[in-house]
This record gives structure tokens, C-alpha cells and sequence, in this order.
């Protein structure tokens, strides 16, 4: 009598956790009404699909609050914005939370990366710890709805072990869930960016990791004098591995003004295959990659008006901003 009794016990206390669990997991993720991934394509709180085709921008220095920047950029047909952000901690959060305010009164959803660990791996970890703090988590969850979160800019050269890209990703994605975060997680892949093995190789494992399963993959195909082929055999082998990827950083010119780079095949099959696309950038003082000069629409530079004219194309608001 005795022994069953026990065992009624242990399975009372085992339905008990299990409808708490269960509680708990709800109350996190079924109120959740922001972006989130299924396969290959982004989507929005109303479940309508979003390809972003926006702009990068820096202006955490220059234009405080984002607010010549984003007022421009909402005049444009841009859907996204992708913020250049640090962890200075002699700018405030309130700056960062004004231009996110800024970006949804004008209909863009919002991409924040944070760059102090561009081409330095052993820096992912500051960026980290900034998703951490507190006070930004709370702007983040404040406007989740309209997020994107990107961890890191192009962490690491092109020194970056595979299997340590890997695994270091691994455990970011579960410190920034394990913190709350329930927004996309995007991922830049190591080498500035620029190479796409790091996500054709390590993605499938770093997206099975997540609880979520919220990841975008973030390419920024900087290299001059590519054949087509290259971009094509990124983007369907993504694909194929049912991998979100977007390109996240192009321009008209190498990174390092080092000669011409043809971005129109570039976007073309970004357009063919349907997956985002968002060029450099809006604006830095005398900066030959400019779409416009002076953070000015009015001012707007040959190359603006040629991406720009691309976008019109393609990019269509979220529905989320559709009343």
C-alpha cells in the first residue's frame, strides 16, 4: 500500500511540473507577436512573410538619435533599417531607444548590430554582454515587435576555426535566450562578413541549437570581381540547408574603395530567390559608399539613386505597420 502510494506521489508531482513547465512556456513564447523565421523566410507577427530591403546606417556619432537619418529613409521605399550601434558606454540607451521609437513611427523595422568586435573575435563576448545588460534587454522587449537583433558585426577574420565559430555561436544563442530574448537572432559569418562557408557549414547546427529556431544568417559579400556563380551558390545552398539567409552589407565599391563591385547580379538573385537585401550605407562623412551626403535626401549620390531605384522594386512594408 505503501509503495503505491509512493508512486502516486511522484506522478502528482511529476503532472504538477510538467503543467507548470508548460505554463511557463506559454506565458514566454505565446504572446509573442514579433518577427520569426520558418525555414528559408522571414515573417511577421501577422504571419505575412518579409523580405527586408533597407539600409545600413551610422549614426550612433553623427546624427544623435538617428533623427535626420531615419526621417530621410522613411521617404524612401526602404522597409528595414540596420543600425550601426558600440557598447560606449558614453552614449546612453536612450539614444539607442529614440532611434528604434524613431524607426517604427516611420514604418522600418529595426536591425541593431553591434560592432566592437568587427574582425576581432576575441571581442564577440563585449557584444554579448551588452545584449545582456538589463536596461537594453528592456528597450529590446519594449519593441520586440518590430526587431531584429544582430548579435555581432562580422566577428572574427578569416583565422576563425570553423568548429569554433561554431561553438561559440552555440553558447551565444543560449546565453541571449536564456536571458528572454525571443526576437531573430542574426548571425554574420566570420572573415569580415564576407565568407559564406561559415554559415553553409556551421548554420544547421547553430539553428538546431536554438529552442526557437529564430535564426537569420547575415552575408556581406564585399569581395570585388566575382562571377555570378558565386552569389547563386551561396543563396540556393542556404537554401537548400533550409538556412534564413539575407545579405546584409554591399555597395558599389570594395570595402576599401580597392575598385568597382558589380552589386547588380548581386541583387538580382537576391530578388530571383526572394531573400533580403540591404547596401552601404546611408550616410558617413566623406565616405564613397554614401547614398546620400550630409544625412540629406535632397543630397543623394549617383549610387543612391541606383540601389534606391532597385528597392523601389521590391520592397514592401511589413504588415504589421498596415492598419
Amino acid at each position: 500500500m505503501k509503495n503505491k502510494r509512493r508512486i502516486y506521489m511522484v506522478i502528482l508531482f511529476c503532472t504538477v511540473i510538467s503543467t507548470m513547465m508548460s505554463y511557463a512556456e506559454n506565458k514566454t513564447y505565446s504572446d509573442y507577436q514579433g518577427f520569426y523565421v520558418n525555414g528559408t523566410k522571414i515573417y511577421d507577427g501577422n504571419g505575412a512573410i518579409f523580405k527586408p530591403v533597407g539600409c545600413n546606417t551610422l549614426f550612433m556619432y553623427w546624427d544623435k538619435g538617428g533623427e535626420k537619418t531615419i526621417s530621410g529613409m522613411g521617404k524612401t521605399s526602404a522597409n528595414c533599417v540596420r543600425m550601426f550601434w558600440a557598447t560606449d558606454s558614453n552614449v546612453p540607451v536612450s539614444d539607442l531607444e529614440d532611434a528604434i521609437r524613431s524607426a517604427v513611427d516611420n514604418q522600418l523595422a529595426v536591425i541593431v548590430g553591434i560592432w566592437d568586435a568587427t574582425g576581432k573575435w576575441n571581442h564577440l563576448h563585449r557584444c554579448v554582454d551588452y545584449w545582456l545588460r538589463d536596461d537594453v534587454k528592456a528597450v529590446v522587449q519594449k519593441y520586440e515587435k518590430y526587431f531584429m537583433l544582430n548579435i555581432a558585426n562580422e566577428a572574427g577574420d578569416e583565422t576563425i576555426p570553423e568548429e569554433d565559430f561554431e561553438k561559440k555561436y552555440i553558447e551565444v544563442v543560449k546565453k541571449l535566450r536564456d536571458a528572454g530574448y525571443r526576437v531573430p537572432l542574426m548571425i554574420d559569418p566570420a572573415n569580415w562578413g564576407r565568407d559564406e562557408r561559415y554559415i553553409l557549414n556551421c548554420g544547421e547546427k547553430i539553428l538546431a541549437s536554438d529552442p526557437l529556431k529564430n535564426i537569420i544568417f547575415s552575408w556581406h559579400p564585399w569581395d570585388i570581381n566575382q562571377p555570378r556563380s558565386r552569389y547563386t551558390n551561396a543563396i540556393r545552398a542556404s537554401i537548400e540547408k533550409n538556412l534564413c539567409m539575407i545579405v546584409g552589407e554591399f555597395s558599389h565599391l570594395g570595402a576599401n574603395y580597392e575598385g568597382p563591385l558589380d552589386w547588380r547580379p548581386l541583387v538580382e538573385e537576391c530578388n530571383r530567390y526572394d531573400i533580403g537585401w540591404l547596401p552601404w550605407a546611408w550616410c558617413l562623412a566623406g565616405d564613397k559608399h554614401n547614398i546620400v551626403e550630409n544625412f540629406d535626401l535632397e543630397q543623394i549620390t549617383l549610387w543612391g539613386k541606383q540601389v534606391l531605384f532597385e528597392m523601389e522594386q521590391v520592397s514592401a512594408k511589413a504588415s504589421i505597420f498596415k492598419k
